[in-house]
């Protein structure tokens, strides 16, 4: 009977471990735009990069590619790159005295470095690896240039204003990056798979951890209940993760709804996973059969906890940090607040119930909490390391 009652206790002080990890990992979602609306502005040229995966890269995928249109048609000619950012060091002509001409000038030709007329990106004669270019004269009304991607990279688009140009004369291209999976950017593929895998094993985790609750539903402790509900959480939440960015890849933008739900789910998630953690360390269900009116405490923190972690996500998502001045603490410091709480009350409690177990000389039960310690210290080491390095 003491065997099957500490396997409990070890798969349960396990699923604990589990949810602090939890509660630390957070999930980073946001709003991207595709399109060359906000370039990097370099001297007199624009650049605009973004990662691109080959076709092999993804087993049945389509042809990806990378195309130029112009909506804004300027005065002159517009010189447009596109190349590997690991072969930006080939365009261009550099001469005896460190000069670099990117694009062939009157200068230029007349130095015979180049001999295109219509003043193009100067590209090297051998090896131009993944550069290829193209000039705009916008005389025959072509306004769009596909360029293929045939290997996985880090791609760049650079346009410049290069011949009969006035100097108030403006343009818009739209840069469509399209990747053999689908329209999510290339940096944020990843978390396709990456959610759908996490979906799968929280769903993997919730049929085990279902099936065993009703093979043992006699001797399920009070604590046990409140963690069937946190997974039947974190599988709904996972769940909807992988959706956004699933309908993000689908459709080319992020739903705004689905970002909202996400935020929500996050919010709760985080809540869930520390009066978890805390109750936890008080004792409940192992210790003490019932925590009386500290449990309302409790749930009152964890409700405001969640509270303020909606308003800090919407926060993030509509207030712009360089303009809104003291606003922006008033959308930090109350979730700092109750999180600070949460951390102390818990170390607190953890402590507590371990002195209690020592004296009770219950040896097994203490030593579940002392390792339990452990690993909240080493969480909180993992958490300053990640602060100060990032």
């Amino acid at each position: 009977m003491l065997g099957k009652h500490i396997l409990k206790r070890l798969v349960f002080s396990g699923y604990v471990f589990a949810a602090l990890c939890i509660a630390v990992a957070r999930a980073a979602v946001y709003e991207l735009n595709d399109f060359f609306r906000d370039p990097v502005k370099k001297e007199d040229y624009y650049e605009i990069c973004q990662g691109m995966f080959a076709k092999s890269a993804i087993p049945g995928g389509v042809d990806p590619s990378i195309t130029a249109k112009f909506e804004t048609i300027p005065t002159g000619n517009v010189a447009v790159a596109f190349f590997e950012s690991a072969d930006a060091s080939k365009l261009g002509y550099t001469d005896e005295e460190g000069i670099t001409y990117l694009t062939c000038t009157d200068l230029a030709r007349s130095m015979e470095y180049c001999n295109d007329t219509e003043g193009g990106f100067i590209l090297p004669d051998k090896d131009r690896g993944t550069i290829d270019a193209k000039t705009f004269n916008f005389t025959n009304n072509e306004t769009t240039y596909t360029y293929k991607v045939q290997k996985t990279g880090f791609y760049c688009v650079t346009a410049k204003k290069v011949k009969n140009v006035e100097n108030d004369s403006t343009f818009t291209a739209i840069i469509d990056w399209r990747n053999p999976y689908g329209e999510l950017p290339g940096s944020d593929y990843p978390k396709l798979p990456f959610y759908g895998l996490l979906s799968l094993v929280y769903l993997v985790i919730g049929v085990v951890w279902m099936s065993l609750s009703i093979m043992h539903w006699r001797e399920i402790l009070p604590v046990q209940n409140y963690i069937s509900g946190v997974i039947l959480f974190l599988m709904i939440e996972m769940a909807f993760n992988w959706g956004y960015w699933e309908n993000y890849n689908a459709y080319g933008s992020p739903s705004t709804v689905l970002l909202w739900i996400v935020a929500v789910l996050n919010a709760g998630r985080n809540s869930i996973s520390f009066f978890m953690l805390l109750i936890v360390c008080m004792g409940y269900g192992v210790v003490k059969p019932t925590l009386g009116s500290t449990m309302t405490k409790c749930r009152i923190l964890a409700g405001a906890h969640f509270v303020f972690g909606v308003i800090y996500a919407a926060g993030t998502m509509t207030i712009n940090p360089d303009t809104s001045g003291p606003l922006v603490l008033l959308v930090i410091f109350p979730l700092a607040l109750t999180m600070t709480i949460f951390h102390m009350w818990t170390l607190q409690s953890l402590t507590q119930t371990i002195q209690t177990l020592e004296i009770r000389r219950q040896n097994v039960k203490a030593l579940m909490y002392r390792r339990l310690f452990r690993l909240l210290l080493f969480s909180y080491e993992i958490l300053a390391l990640e602060v100060v390095f990032t």
